[in-house]
C-alpha cells in the first residue's frame, strides 16, 4: 500500500490510459471487478493505492509506470522540431529510462500551422485552379467550334 506523495495525476493517466485503450469506465470495472462510478472516482483523484493500480494496470495491459509516472505535459513540452526539420520526441522527466525517436522527417516542407496562412494557401490554389480551368474552357470552345467546322463540310 505505499504510494508516492509526489504523485498528484494517477487518476488523469488512468482516464488517458482508459480512452487511449479505446475503452468505457464500465469496460475497466468489469476487468477488475469494480463498479463504473468507482472507476469514475478513482479517475478524479490524484493518487491511487498502488495495489488497486497494479490490478488496474495488469487488467488493461498498461505498464504500471504509466500510471505513476507519465505527465502529458512534459511529454508535450518535450516535442521539439530541431534544426534538421526533424521531430524528435523525448521522454519526461519522470519516465523510468531517456528515450530519443524520430518520428517523422520532413524534407523541403515548411510547416505551418497559422490557420490565416492556410486559408491564403488554399486561396492561390483554388486562383490557380481557376485559371488552369478557364484556359480549359477557352481549349474546349475552340475544340468544339472545329469540330462543328468538321461536321458541316
Amino acid at each position: 500500500m505505499q504510494q508516492d506523495t509526489k504523485r498528484k495525476k494517477d487518476g488523469f493517466n488512468l482516464s488517458l490510459a482508459r480512452k487511449w485503450k479505446k475503452m468505457s469506465q464500465s469496460d475497466v470495472a468489469l476487468l477488475v471487478g469494480m463498479h463504473q462510478t468507482d472507476i469514475s472516482d478513482l479517475e478524479k483523484l490524484e493518487t491511487i493505492d498502488d495495489e488497486i493500480l497494479r490490478k488496474i494496470s495488469a487488467a488493461m495491459n498498461v505498464p504500471f509506470d504509466f500510471f505513476t509516472d507519465f505527465d502529458l505535459e512534459k511529454a508535450l513540452n518535450s516535442y521539439t522540431v530541431n534544426n534538421t526539420e526533424t521531430y524528435t520526441m523525448t521522454s519526461g522527466e519522470n519516465s523510468t529510462h531517456t528515450e530519443n525517436s524520430q518520428i517523422k522527417q520532413i524534407e523541403n516542407e515548411t510547416i505551418n500551422n497559422n490557420p490565416v496562412d492556410k486559408i491564403l494557401e488554399l486561396t492561390e490554389k483554388i486562383e490557380t485552379y481557376a485559371l488552369k480551368l478557364g484556359r480549359l474552357e477557352e481549349v474546349n470552345k475552340q475544340l468544339i467550334k472545329e469540330n462543328e467546322q468538321l461536321n458541316k463540310r
